[in-house]
C-alpha cells in the first residue's frame, strides 16, 4: 500500500476521534455550567419570593391600621405586582419531594393573603372596620405560617440544591477524566503510529544510506541494492529503483570516462616519447610522475627526483629557484647547462589548474630538456670561422683604409672629382667593413670570457660631451641637429668604470640614431635616478617595429623596418653594447619607439664600483 495514503488513513481516524471528544466535551461543560446558573437563579427568585410576601404582610397590617393614607394602598399594589413577579419566575422551577408540598402550601396562603387584603380594602372604603379587625388577625396568623414554611422551603430547596452541586460536581470531575484519558489514548496512538511509520520508513533508507556509504568508500559501483527492496510498491520502493538506475548509469558512465582516460594517457605518453626533447612532469613535490624515453635513457636511476637530477648536471642548478619561479606561476630557463660532454637547454614551466570561482593553482610542473650539443657544435664552428675571417680580412681592410687616406691627400687626387669620388666610395666601404670585423672579434671576446675590465674613475659627462663632439660631423653631413642635455649638477659626475668600454657603448647608441634618421634631431640627456645614472638616447628616425623590438638586441638582428634604411651594419652593435652594459653592472633597453617617429634608448649605470675581474656572462 502506498505510504503517503496509509499515513492519510490513520491520521484522518485520529483527527475524528480528537474533534468528537472535543465536542462531547464541550457540550458537557455547557451543560455542567447552565446547571449552576438555573441553581444560582432558583435561589435568587425563591428569596425575592418570600421577600415580596412578607413586605405584602407588612404593607397589609399598615393599610389596615392606616386606611385613609392613599401613598399605603399604591404601595399595597406595587407588592402585589412584585409577588405575581417572583412567582412567575418560579414557575419555571423544578421543586422535588418535600419541597414540592411546601411550595404548593405557601402559594395557596399568600393566595388567599390576597383575598384577605382586596375584601380588607373593600371594607375599609366602606368604613367596616370591624370585619378588618377580623381579617387582620386572620391575616396576622397566617403571617406566622408563611415564615415558617418560607423558612422549610428555603432550608429543602438548598438541601436539594446542594445535592444537585454535588452530582454536577462529579460529572465535571467524570468529565475532566474522560478528557485526559482520550487525549492520553491519542498521544499514545500517536506515538505509536510514529514509531511504526519511522520505522518502517527510516529501515529501507538506512539500508540505502548503508549502500552509498560502501560506495563511496570502497570506490566500487558493482554493489547493488536488494531486490526485496526494489519490488516495495510505495515511494522507498521507488527511491531504491531510482537510486540503482543511477549507480548503474554512472558506473557505466566511469567505464566510458576510465576507457577515455585510459586512450588518452596512452595518447600522450605516446606524443611524449616521440618528442626529440626530454620531457619531465612533475608534482609539487618535485617527484617525477611522467618521463619520456629520452629522460629515461639520459637518467637510467630508479626513484628520480629533480634534486638526483640537478646533481648530475655541472655545475648543478638551483632547485630551490626553480621552485620559487614556479610558485610564482613564472617559467625558469637555463640556457645551456652541461651533462657530461653534452649541452642541453633547461626550461621549467608551471601547470596551472584554472577556476572560475578561486585563485588559479599551481598543481605541478614540466621540465623540457633540449640537447643542444649539435647546435652549440656549429655555434663554435662558425664562431671560429668568423674568427679566422675576420683576423684574415683584418689586416687588408686596414691596409686598403690606409692607402685610401693616402691618396686622397694627394693633389693629382683631389684635383680630379671623379677619381676622388670613387677613392671615398672605397675609404668609406672599407672603413665599414673594418666596424664590422670589429664588431665579429669583440662579439668572440666577450662570449669568450677574454675580456678583461680595466676599471678607473671615470667622468661620466665629460666622456659623453666628448663623444657627442667628435660624433658631430656625421650629424653635420647628414643636416641632423645633434644636442645634449647635461644637468648642472652632473656636470662633473665620476664613477668607477672602464672607460674604453663605456665609450664604445656611446659610439654604438649615438652613432646608430644618426644612422637610422633621415631629419630631424638626436638627442642625449643625462640624469640620475636611485641609484643609477640614466642616460637617454632619443631620435626622431624611422623608429621599430612592435614586432620587430623582442628581437632587438640579439646577434645580427637588425629589423625589417632598419633593412629598408640606406644605412646599415652588422647587427652586432646593440647586442654588444648591452653585453658590455652588463659587464658594467648596468643595462641597456628600448624606452619606446614608434615606427616612422623615432626611439628611445636607455643606458643606466650603477653609482657604486664595479668589480674589474673581467667575468662575463652571455645574455
Amino acid at each position: 500500500m502506498n505510504i503517503k495514503y496509509s499515513l492519510l488513513r490513520y491520521f484522518s481516524i485520529i483527527i475524528l476521534v480528537m474533534v468528537f471528544s472535543a465536542v462531547s466535551l464541550v457540550l458537557l461543560e455547557d451543560n455542567i455550567e447552565n446547571g449552576y446558573q438555573s441553581i444560582a437563579t432558583n435561589i435568587t427568585n425563591e428569596y425575592q419570593f418570600g421577600e415580596n410576601a412578607l413586605q405584602l404582610i407588612a404593607t397589609y397590617e399598615s393599610l389596615v391600621q392606616n386606611i385613609a393614607d392613599p401613598g399605603l394602598t399604591a404601595q399595597y399594589q406595587a407588592n402585589i405586582d412584585k409577588i405575581n413577579a417572583a412567582a412567575s419566575n418560579l414557575s419555571g422551577v423544578s421543586f422535588s419531594g418535600a419541597s414540592s408540598d411546601i411550595y404548593q402550601r405557601l402559594r395557596n396562603e399568600v393566595a388567599l393573603l390576597e383575598g384577605y387584603t382586596t375584601k380588607g380594602i373593600v371594607n375599609a372604603k366602606q368604613d367596616n372596620f370591624s370585619q378588618n379587625s377580623d381579617i387582620l388577625e386572620q391575616v396576622m396568623g397566617d403571617k406566622e405560617s408563611i415564615q415558617q414554611d418560607m423558612a422549610s422551603l428555603i432550608v429543602s430547596y438548598v438541601s436539594d440544591q446542594q445535592q444537585e452541586e454535588k452530582n454536577l460536581a462529579k460529572i465535571q470531575i467524570f468529565a475532566q477524566t474522560i478528557g485526559v484519558m482520550t487525549i492520553i489514548v491519542i498521544a499514545i496512538g500517536i506515538i505509536f503510529l510514529a514509531i511504526f511509520f519511522s520505522d518502517r520508513l527510516s529501515r529501507p533508507i538506512m539500508r540505502l544510506a548503508e549502500l552509498a556509504e560502501k560506495i563511496s568508500v570502497g570506490g566500487t559501483l558493482t554493489t547493488r541494492v536488494d531486490e526485496d527492496l526494489m519490488r516495495t510498491k510505495n515511494e522507498v520502493g521507488s527511491l531504491a529503483r531510482s537510486f540503482d538506475r543511477m549507480v548503474r548509469d554512472v558506473e557505466k558512465r566511469v567505464d566510458d570516462r576510465t576507457q577515455a582516460l585510459r586512450q588518452e594517457r596512452a595518447r600522450l605518453l605516446a606524443s611524449i616519447n616521440s618528442l626529440p626533447i626530454g620531457f619531465l612532469l612533475l608534482d609539487n613535490a618535485d617527484g617525477v610522475l611522467i618521463s619520456n624515453r629520452i629522460v629515461q635513457g639520459l637518467f637510467p636511476q630508479k626513484d628520480l627526483t629533480l634534486a638526483s637530477i640537478s646533481k648530475l648536471f655541472v655545475p648543478p642548478f638551483d632547485v630551490g629557484e626553480l621552485d620559487r619561479s614556479l610558485k610564482e606561476k613564472q617559467s625558469y630557463e637555463l640556457q645551456e647547462i652541461k651533462l657530461g660532454e653534452r649541452s642541453f637547454h633547461l626550461m621549467a614551466l608551471p601547470v596551472i589548474l584554472s577556476r572560475s570561482d578561486q585563485e588559479d593553482e599551481t598543481i605541478g610542473s614540466v621540465v623540457i630538456m633540449e640537447d643542444i650539443t649539435r647546435e652549440r657544435m656549429l655555434d663554435q664552428s662558425k664562431d671560429a670561422f668568423l674568427a679566422i675571417a675576420a683576423h684574415e680580412m683584418r689586416t687588408p681592410l686596414t691596409v686598403i683604409r690606409g692607402n685610401a687616406e693616402l691618396l686622397l691627400d694627394e693633389p693629382s687626387i683631389i684635383a680630379n672629382v671623379g677619381l676622388k669620388t670613387q677613392i671615398d666610395s672605397v675609404l668609406n666601404s672599407a672603413v665599414r667593413l673594418l666596424g664590422i670585423v670589429n664588431d665579429f672579434l669583440d662579439v668572440q671576446n666577450l662570449e669568450g670570457g677574454r675580456v678583461a675590465l680595466h676599471v678607473e674613475p671615470v667622468d661620466v659627462a665629460w666622456l659623453l660631451r666628448d663623444t657627442v663632439r667628435d660624433l658631430s660631423v656625421l650629424a653635420d653631413k647628414k643636416g641632423l641637429t645633434l644636442t645634449i642635455n647635461i644637468p648642472p649638477d652632473l656636470n662633473s659626475l665620476m664613477l668607477d668604470l672602464d672607460k674604453f668600454r663605456l665609450q664604445q657603448i656611446y659610439v654604438n647608441l649615438i652613432s646608430n640614431a644618426i644612422h637610422y634618421t633621415e631629419q630631424g634631431s638626436v638627442t642625449v640627456s643625462l640624469g640620475k635616478e636611485k641609484d643609477f645614472v640614466k642616460i637617454l638616447f632619443e631620435d626622431t628616425g624611422i623608429g621599430i617595429s612592435k614586432e620587430d623590438q623582442g628581437r632587438l638586441f640579439q646577434k645580427f638582428e637588425t629589423g625589417r623596418v632598419f633593412l629598408k634604411s640606406r644605412e646599415y651594419g652588422s647587427g652586432l652593435g646593440l647586442y654588444i653594447s648591452r653585453f658590455l652594459a652588463h659587464l658594467l653592472g648596468g643595462d641597456l633597453v628600448l624606452e619606446k619607439s614608434d615606427v616612422l617617429k623615432g626611439s628611445v634608448f636607455c643606458l643606466k649605470l650603477p653609482l657604486g664600483r664595479i668589480p674589474g675581474n673581467g667575468n662575463s656572462k652571455k645574455f
